[in-house]
């Protein structure tokens, strides 16, 4: 479901030219529609359980972007020329316990250390973006959850009809979402918790 949201945002542009932020609202937008379609194949209290659960997953992913973004952000503005590598594991661990306690981001992630090296390394800067990404993607179900085929055609027009010129929040305006810094999402979400609680 995934990767069925770029594969279909890439018949209508190229990739390349697409803000990191929005590709990922293409593929984790795509699994919030799918969650909602799901609805009419599951009990009530199921799907309840499984957008709760959803819901607690992406804030916690939403933590960790955040958490990985602010030690990339001051290892980037740091003279790291001295640093060892248990420079680097004392300063994410610092970090990481900044956000969570060490038990639980332990829990989420097996092996920080491992895991910083894989993602900060390999994609500079690409957590950030997937932290607002799943935000603009959330929204998009809590507009789903009040009407349906106004959330598939604001999703559609981010697929479809996306202007490069508009960037990331300007893209979301024109389709009709919140973006991340907004507090119209917020409102949207807390009913939706709400609803379920």
């Amino acid at each position: 479901i995934h990767e069925g949201g770029h594969y279909y945002a890439s018949l209508y542009t190229n990739l390349d030219a697409v803000p990191l932020d929005l590709a990922e609202v293409h593929s984790q937008g795509n699994e919030w529609l799918f969650i909602h379609a799901m609805k009419d194949h599951m009990g009530s209290a199921q799907h309840d359980a499984l957008v709760d659960f959803r819901i607690l997953n992406d804030m916690a992913t939403v933590m960790i972007c955040l958490m990985v973004d602010e030690f990339e952000s001051r290892v980037y503005t740091t003279d790291i020329s001295e640093f060892t590598a248990e420079d680097f594991d004392a300063l994410m661990e610092a970090v990481a316990t900044q956000y969570f306690s060490m038990a639980y981001i332990t829990n989420y992630i097996t092996d920080i250390q491992w895991y910083w090296r894989m993602v900060v390394v390999d994609q500079p800067v690409y957590y950030i973006s997937y932290a607002v990404s799943a935000i603009a993607a959330l929204d998009l179900y809590t507009v789903a959850v009040e009407d349906y085929e106004t959330a598939v055609a604001a999703y559609q027009m981010l697929c479809e009809g996306l202007d490069e010129e508009l960037g990331f929040l300007g893209n979301l305006d024109a389709a009709g979402l919140a973006g991340p810094f907004q507090e119209e999402f917020y409102q949207r979400l807390v009913r939706l918790v709400e609803g379920h609680t």
